[in-house]
């Protein structure tokens, strides 16, 4: 039919196993981070990066020129 589970064990032993290893990890790496970042240390990673590329000027510019118009066709109608 199908097995039974003993209600009064709360957590099983791979459970308590698993909590403990999570709870190690944590401390861990509240340790490794004290201090958070400030935004200037890292901010290396994103050096040399762009806002927008040079793809997205142009294509920004063509939408633009279309908007304006459409708008002209628009209003001379």
């Amino acid at each position: 039919m199908g097995l039974f589970i003993k209600q009064d064990e709360g957590r099983s032993e791979l459970q308590q196993k698993i909590a403990a290893d999570i709870a190690e990890r944590q401390r861990a790496r509240a340790n490794d981070e004290a201090t958070p970042p400030d935004g200037v240390n890292d901010s290396r990673m994103i050096e040399g990066t762009s806002r927008m590329s040079r793809t997205g000027v142009i294509l920004l510019s063509i939408l633009v020129v279309i908007i304006v118009a459409i708008l002209l066709f628009v209003s001379t109608r």
